[in-house]
């Protein structure tokens, strides 16, 4: 079997979600081929689907070492630093796969996520502008703006991307609640009425809905 052969069979496994099989695979055909970029890549996907996410890093690192440019390898870097609490390391991860790949929404939404999270609201807030502008279907961007936009105080803008978020997913919770905090803030309070009691009819349980419902 060739190395490409090999590849494609780990990759099918990997699709299937066959793990262990997948991970089996890439490992013999870096013993043979160390620097086979990809199948650092795709060996470091597997071990993060796996929960390993140490061993995963180190995969795309070396997938980095021998491809700089490997955008999605430092996204997914990022998001490992991310859940270990580096986050200004994360960042400069997202920055890195951006200057690679400027038109990928996934990695401009990851990095607002990050800045979100050090306190860095104006950034976070460009960062998921850029998002819904290079994927305007992104319903969680939208609303994860609108959030941001609140504590800006753009009610404006924050009711915008909220209403969009439904516009594009009419069953969304957490969109209904955000939308409906919103409204009651700009004093529409029949409509704000009107989100609240949608939320719980999609979901009675949610516990901060009927908060918001009661302080309304």
């Amino acid at each position: 079997m060739t190395v490409d052969e090999a590849f494609a069979l780990a990759a099918a496994h990997h699709q299937a979600g066959r793990l262990a099989e997948a991970e089996r695979i890439y490992r013999a055909i870096l013993a043979a081929m160390p620097d086979h970029a990809e199948t650092h890549y795709n060996l470091g996907l597997a071990l993060q689907s796996l929960e390993r996410p140490d061993e995963a890093a180190g995969h795309y690192l070396r997938a980095i070492a021998l491809n700089p440019d490997d955008a999605l390898a430092h996204n997914n870097l990022g998001n490992i630093l991310a859940s270990r609490g580096r986050l200004d390391e994360a960042v400069a991860r997202f920055d890195r796969a951006l200057a690679a790949r400027p038109d990928h929404a996934a990695i401009h939404c990851n990095r607002a996520k990050v800045l979100e999270r050090l306190g860095r609201p104006g950034d976070a807030a460009a960062a998921y502008r850029r998002t819904v502008a290079l994927k305007p279907d992104h319903h969680d961007a939208h609303l994860d703006l609108a959030n941001i936009l609140v504590r800006l105080d753009d009610l404006e803008g924050a009711r915008f991307h909220a209403e969009q978020a439904l516009a594009i997913r009419p069953d969304f919770i957490q969109a209904h609640n955000t939308l409906g905090n919103i409204l009651e803030i700009l004093g529409r309070f029949d409509e704000a009425m009107a989100h609240l009691r949608r939320a719980l009819e999609l979901d009675p349980t949610q516990l901060g809905v009927h908060r918001n419902l009661l302080t309304s």
